[in-house]
């Protein structure tokens, strides 16, 4: 009867840690002046994809410190995939910091401040439309004495590995299906 009793506390555990859902968060830093930036997307305590993009002489560097994105997967698969588990995730709070301005130019720096601003309140009218309980966070600051242009950003998404299956699977489907319609022609 004991061992009955684990294996049923066992599966009951695997089977609430498949349903609830999990936190993950994407971050980024972005100079725009100096065309740098940094991006982290963690699930839990393991980095997804880190690293930084930059922009030297017209053409665009990424190096990645931590990819667990393999690109041994077929594009069409990675395409669906990213759309379906896109569709399932459910935002809870975005933080967003913008400093922002020009040393010579206060009216272009009040400019630059305030549409910011009101793109960030339109697309977060737009999430929470979308999205039950979504939380913003939002400090944007007009630098007038110096040129600076820098954006901050930390979103955090929950998601339950049910999802995440779900979504593997359906892309798969489709893909499959795809392919099929494309070697019949």
């Amino acid at each position: 009867m004991r061992n009955l009793l684990i294996v049923f506390f066992v599966l009951v555990l695997i089977l609430l840690i498949m349903i609830f859902p999990i936190k993950s968060r994407m971050m980024a830093h972005f100079n725009l002046l100096k065309m740098k930036g940094y991006y982290s997307i963690k699930i839990l305590f393991v980095k997804i994809l880190c690293g930084m993009i930059y922009i030297d002489a017209g053409k665009v560097y990424i190096s990645n410190l931590a990819d667990a994105i393999s690109s041994s997967y077929s594009s069409p698969f990675m395409k669906k995939f990213a759309t379906k588990l896109l569709g399932k995730m459910d935002i809870k709070k975005i933080e967003l910091f913008f400093t922002g301005g020009f040393a010579e130019n206060s009216f272009s720096s009040a400019i630059v401040c305030g549409s910011v601003s009101s793109i960030v309140y339109t697309a977060y009218s737009y999430l929470s439309q979308k999205y039950d309980n979504v939380k913003l966070y939002n400090d944007i600051k007009p630098t007038f004495g110096q040129d600076n242009l820098e954006l901050t950003f930390d979103i955090v998404v929950s998601i339950s590995f049910m999802q995440v299956l779900s979504a593997i699977f359906g892309a798969a489907i489709e893909t499959k299906k795809e392919r099929r319609l494309y070697n019949e022609r």
